[in-house]
Parts: structure tokens; sequence; C-alpha cells
């Protein structure tokens, strides 16, 4: 494709989108990337001709590709670099290549510049493999202890099952802590005063305090009715050793620790809320030095979006992990307190019915916004904590 078939071109990309089922919203964002990242590869690439194909990849996730040789040319270095001046003649070029950066990779190859444009994520056949996971987890955990020994079922245990759980497991909590710290600071310098920050953070405190509440009267409502006998001993004790817990609980301490003594410890001990209290602490501080720092506000950003990257990439390896956590689960439970945790997940599973209930009303009177979004994407973040028993777990796709 050169400039004189340009147009040609996008009246063919159009109807290849819509076969494959993109909604039209995204149908014309990759339009006009395409033609923005077509003009940049011609002018600045060098480029006599751009190759732009459609191409559809596991699970559902669709990206356009475009295929220029020439000298290399990064198009998001370039967007890093770039100094917002509504003055300079590509504003409003680089304004939509910026904003829509997180869906855009780049890489030279052989005299080559590809550009990748991921027009849709992946969608719920992901999810159906993970349900899948745990159904076959389950069976295969069964079976399993039905057909192999004591002395073989630990074995496997102990020199396939746990050290694979632990690897994933300590590679998630490695990275946990800096992507909250750099999403909280990215998203403070953000925006543009400390007033804004501080009127952002009440209404996201005031709105947890009150999803939690509602949460907490679900749980309690449904424990009544399903867990009315007492529980077996084991669990019994758990209970006593959480009551004791409670009680040496003091509010004052806890809000006391909230502020750390020093940078290394809540990220190398994983202590969220001082982690959280560091991001906002940073983040306004450099908000209220302005443009000055505004190279190293950038590369926070960048660092953001490579931590994310980071945590995108452990992806690959949820499925195995959740079939080996419920062939974990299948090996180690026995038969006498299958009921008991048969009901737990009946429990669990009404309250969570309940709160995707209340959810998208604060979405929509709170957010301003329809919750139909989170509603099509909330059932692929289930299974993967459910499985694990880590909501971190979920983080990558939640992020």
């Amino acid at each position: 494709m050169d400039a004189e078939n340009f147009s040609d071109m996008q009246a063919k990309l159009e109807p290849q989108l819509e076969q494959l089922k993109i909604e039209q919203k995204d149908i014309l964002k990759a339009e006009l990337l395409v033609e923005e990242i077509f003009l940049s590869l011609i002018k600045k690439g060098h480029a006599a001709q751009v190759k732009v194909q459609v191409v559809k990849k596991f699970f559902g996730k669709v990206q356009i590709k475009m295929t220029a040789e020439g000298v290399s040319y990064n198009p998001l270095v370039e967007i890093s670099d770039w100094e917002e001046n509504d003055e300079d003649e590509n504003y409003f070029s680089m304004m939509i290549l910026n904003a829509h950066r997180e869906i855009l990779n780049w890489r030279y190859r052989q005299n080559l510049n590809v550009v990748t444009i991921n027009v849709r994520g992946k969608s719920n056949a992901e999810k159906f493999l993970i349900l899948a996971c745990v159904v076959g987890g389950i069976v295969c955990g069964v079976l399993m202890k039905e057909v192999l020994s004591p002395e073989t079922i630990s074995f496997v245990k102990d020199t396939v099952i746990y050290p694979l759980q632990t690897m994933f497991l300590n590679a998630l909590n490695l990275l946990i802590a800096p992507v909250i710290f750099f999403s909280i600071v990215s998203g403070i310098t953000g925006i543009s005063t400390s007033t804004g920050t501080g009127k952002i953070g009440l209404k996201l405190m005031g709105c947890s305090l009150c999803l939690m509440t509602v949460a907490v009267i679900f749980s309690y409502g449904v424990a009544e009715i399903f867990f009315d006998e007492v529980p077996p001993m084991n669990v019994q004790q758990v209970i006593m050793e959480i009551s004791d817990a409670t009680q040496q609980f003091s509010l004052i301490q806890f809000i006391v620790d909230i502020i750390p003594n020093n940078f290394v410890s809540p990220v190398s001990e994983g202590k969220i809320l001082q982690v959280l209290f560091i991001a906002v602490f940073f983040g306004t501080a450099l908000n209220s030095l302005g443009d000055k720092i505004s190279h190293f506000k950038k590369l926070l950003n960048d660092l953001n979006e490579i931590f994310i990257k980071m945590l995108l990439l452990l992806m690959f390896f949820m499925p195995p992990i959740v079939f080996l956590a419920m062939m974990n689960l299948a090996l180690d439970t026995a038969a006498e307190t299958v009921m008991l945790i048969s009901k737990l997940l009946v429990g669990e599973l009404i309250v969570v019915a309940l709160m995707i209930g209340v959810l998208p009303i604060f979405i929509r009177y709170v957010g301003k916004i329809s919750p139909r979004s989170f509603l099509k994407k909330v059932s692929a973040l289930m299974p993967p904590a459910f499985a694990t028993s880590n909501s971190g777990a979920v983080m990558p796709s939640m992020m």
C-alpha cells in the first residue's frame, strides 16, 4: 500500500474487522491509528510502501500488523519524547497516538519496521479455557486418588504441583507491590492539581468502605442461612485462632503501621497499605513540582507500562496453574468435607451474585458511566482467584 491506494485499503479494512465481530467504535479507532501510523512510516521511516494485515490470534485476539521497509523508526519512542504543544504541526497526530499507546507495539528486524495495533484483546475463549482447567484439575485429582498410591501422590505433589505453584505465586508477589506503586503514582501525576487528587481519593475511599460494608452484610446473612450447625473440629480450631487474632487487633496500631519507617520493607514484605501510602505521598510531591520534572514523570509512566507488561506475561501460565491448584484441592479433600466445601462454594456464589448486582449501581450512579463493559468482563476474573485462592492472581487481567 502506498499513498495512492491508501483509500482503497481502508475501504477493505472495515469489512474485514466487521467479519471478526469487532465493535464499530473499535473499528473507527483502528482506522484512525492506521492512518496516522501510515503517514509516520512514509514521512519519517522513509517507506515507499506499507503492508497492512488483519491477524486473528489465540483466544479471539485481533491485531492489525503494519510492515514497512525503511530506516528504523519507532513511533512509541517519539510519543515518549514528545512535549505537548498545541502549536506543533503534529499536535493532533501525536495526541491520537499517545492516547492509544497501550495498544501499540513496535519492532525492527531485517530492515523492516513492524507496528502492531491490538484491535481487540482476548475474548471469552480464555475464560472457558480456565473453567475447563478447573473442572479438569478436579477430575484428574479424583482419578489420581482412586488409582495411585499415597506415596506416588505425595511424590507428584512435592516434585510437580508444589514447586510450580510456588514459583508462580512468588513471581506474582514479586510484581504486585511495584505495579500498585507505579500505577498509583502515574495516576496521580496525570491529575493536574493536588486538590483533584484529594477529591478523587476521598470518593474512592468512600465507595470502597460502602462496598465493603455491603459485602460484609451479605456474607453474614448467607452464612446464617447456610451454616447453622457447628462446623467440624478442624474448621472450629481455625475459627478460634481467627477470634484470638481479632481480640489482639488494635485500631490505633493499625493506623500507625500504615506509615512505614523505610522505603524497602513495604515492598519486600508485601505490605500493600504502606505501599499505597508511599505511592500517594510520592505522587502528590511530584505533582507539586509541576513541569520541571516532566521527563521524570514520563519515566515513571514507562516503568508502569513495563511492570504491567510483566504481569500480563504471567497470564500465559495461568491455565496450567489453575489446573494444578484444583488437582491439589481434590487430592487434599477428604470425602467427609466435600459437603461442607460444596455448601461453602454455594454460599460464595450467592454472595458474588449479590455483589455483582450492587456494583453496577455504583458504576452507574457514582461513576456516571455504563456498567455494561464491567459486566461483560468481570466473569473472566473469577475463575483464577477462585482456583488459586489468591486475589492477586486476577491482577494481570484486571490491569
